[in-house]
């Protein structure tokens, strides 16, 4: 089976936690998000490396101008957690930085946006502090790892790798006989170093 029939597969294949479906071509991607649950219901989202988006509301009116879609709201969180919601006009905005995971929020179940974007296999994330200090990462929707423990043991220096469910329920992967679950495709996730100044390359196929 070559590489790109695997991708393909394994975007068939797999449940999505965001319940969605993605189309490769080469590196770039398609990702269809299903946001079936509206606010206060939150989708932790992965956006690819190279997109179209350079502030956050720009997801914003990308998500509010796709078929039967309304966003409610687009939430990054700095490792100090401090956030910036874009709601609208008046609410905080800034610059979208490639692979931060994106918090969503819509007033009602959405099926229509279409996250548009290629892969970089040149970029780091740099986990410049850390734990307690927290990350919000977007995983390649290639990645060649399957689950939470998996993606811990990819990390160097990792703490924790954590995804939330739209209900905010967690499962937070910190080493043995904690909580491991399936790693979907486009599912942001939350990650702790246990050293200042890590940087990981994702794998991906």
């Amino acid at each position: 089976m070559t590489k790109h029939m695997k991708l393909l597969w394994v975007a068939g294949a797999i449940l999505l936690a965001v319940g969605g479906a993605a189309m490769a071509s080469n590196m770039g991607f398609k990702f269809v998000p299903n946001l079936a649950l509206s606010d206060p219901n939150i989708y932790d989202v992965s956006i690819p490396l190279n997109n179209n988006y350079a502030t956050l509301s720009d997801i914003f009116a990308d998500i509010s101008a796709s078929p039967g879609c309304t966003a409610a709201g687009v939430t990054v969180f700095a490792p100090d957690q401090s956030a910036c919601a874009w709601l609208g006009p008046f609410t905080c905005n800034q610059p979208y930085a490639s692979g931060q995971g994106v918090r969503v929020t819509v007033t009602g179940s959405c099926t229509g946006w279409v996250i548009v974007g290629s892969h970089n296999p040149a970029f780091v994330h740099n986990f410049a502090q850390a734990d307690p200090f927290i990350y919000d990462v977007s995983v390649p929707y290639h990645t060649t790892q399957t689950d939470l423990a998996g993606l811990f043991a990819e990390i160097p220096n990792a703490a924790g790798v954590t995804i939330f469910n739209p209900d905010q329920s967690a499962c937070a992967w910190l080493g043995p006989f904690t909580c491991n679950t399936a790693l979907a495709i486009g599912q942001g996730v939350r990650v702790t170093v246990t050293v200042a100044g890590t940087n990981w390359t994702p794998s991906h196929y």
